[in-house]
Parts: C-alpha cells; structure tokens; sequence
C-alpha cells in the first residue's frame, strides 16, 4: 500500500488537505488515484488508513477512514554505528537500516571515515523515503557522534562487523538492545578494533570481503535472523 509520512492527530471522518512536495509526490511520481487508500504514518507505532477524495493542481485531499491499531515495538532493537562512507554508499545503508527497522543510526566519525559535512536535510529526506516506501510504524532517529566519543561501557549486546576469526559467543540469547559496528570502506583501523573487541564480539559471515553497502542489510538481517530463533 502507498503511504506518507504526515503530521497531526486525526478522528475518523477528517479530511486532510496534502500540498506541495508531498502532493507533487502522490500525484507525478506514485500516480495515486480518487478512491485509491493510502497509508498515513505518524511514528511511535500510530498510522490511519486514509481514502483519497480528489486530487487537482495544488493539493490531494484525504479522508481518514480508519485508526489502524498501534504497531507494537520490536522485541530486539538494533542500533548502526556506520562508520561515514561515501555518500552514495551512505544513501544505501540509510534505506537498508531503515527497512531493517533499525532504532538509531549513529553515523561515525572515525579515523578512516569519509570527510563531509553531512547534509541533514538530504538525509532525512533519504529516510522518509526509505519509511514510506516500506511502511515503517515506528521512526528510526539518526545521530552524528565522534568514535572516539562513545562510551563503550553502556552498550550491552554489542557486534562488530570483522573478519578476524575470534568470536566470542552466539548470538543465542540476546535480551534487549543490540549495537552493530561496521566501519568505512577502509574499515577501522586496528586501535578502533582493538577498543571494540574489548566490548564487542564478532560477527564474521562465511563470505568474502564485503562492501560496506552490502554488509549492513547482511548483517542486520543476519542479526533479525538470530533474534527471531530465541
């Protein structure tokens, strides 16, 4: 089902008037039609399930036909810190993560980091995106921390993305939050693994070197796949 992102609390019979941006969206690029249901996301799990009435030049208006009931939580929460890569590759981890349900995307700065100043509204423009073409109820937040900043000591359930051979336990009995580290294209450096490894175990997949867009919807699905044995 085709759905927005949109702000508000609504009753059942509203109508809402949609312009701009997200009208252009709905009318040029979906080719969404009169009758035609849409999907209204608010975040912290709330959504309505909305009829389309009309659409003209200017606006779309919709009217709100159900209350959809609250999506629960996750039972796991999974927080990314990505290491900052190169923006086109940073455009396909942020629409990986999301659709993944991560809870925080913490993207790092770390020594073998891309140097940018990250462009905010890009980026949340990447994730509404990526929240509305998946139907995401519950919205990931996005930080932008300094490595050398992270206080190890109060994560729990803590992975690495590694290729070195010493992981320390199964992921059998995960309760609560999960952080996932993976670096930049370069990786960390041999000191950041080192600080890791003091906390975090490893997760090593029998593949070969994989591409920092490619290792985090693997290892975020690998880590989904895990939780949902317990």
């Amino acid at each position: 089902m085709r759905a927005i992102i949109f702000e508000g609390k609504f009753n059942v019979g509203d109508i809402i008037s949609i312009t701009d941006d997200k009208h252009h969206h709905l009318k040029n690029v979906l080719r969404i039609k009169r009758n035609q249901e849409l999907l209204i996301l608010l975040g912290e799990g709330v959504s309505y399930l909305g009829k389309i009435d009309s659409i003209d030049k200017k606006e779309t208006r919709v009217s709100i036909i159900k209350e959809n009931t609250r999506a629960d939580k996750p039972k796991h929460n999974i927080d990314l810190y990505l290491g900052l890569v190169k923006k086109d590759a940073l455009e396909s981890c942020l629409k990986s993560a999301v659709e993944l349900s991560v809870r925080t995307i913490y993207l790092m700065s770390c020594e073998n980091s891309q140097k940018y100043d990250i462009n905010t509204s890009r980026v949340e423009s990447i994730i509404n995106n990526a929240i509305e073409q998946s139907n995401i109820k519950h919205f990931p937040f996005v930080k932008h921390i300094d490595f050398k900043n992270i206080d190890l000591s109060g994560i729990t359930n803590c992975y690495i993305a590694s290729n070195k051979q010493n992981q320390k336990g199964e992921l059998l009995d995960i309760q609560g939050s999960i952080a996932l580290f993976i670096g930049p294209e370069a990786g960390f450096t041999d000191n950041e693994e080192e600080i890791l490894l003091k906390q975090a175990d490893v997760i090593n997949l029998p593949t070969g070197i994989l591409r920092t867009r490619t290792a985090v919807p693997a290892l975020l699905g690998y880590l989904h796949g895990m939780c949902h044995k317990n």
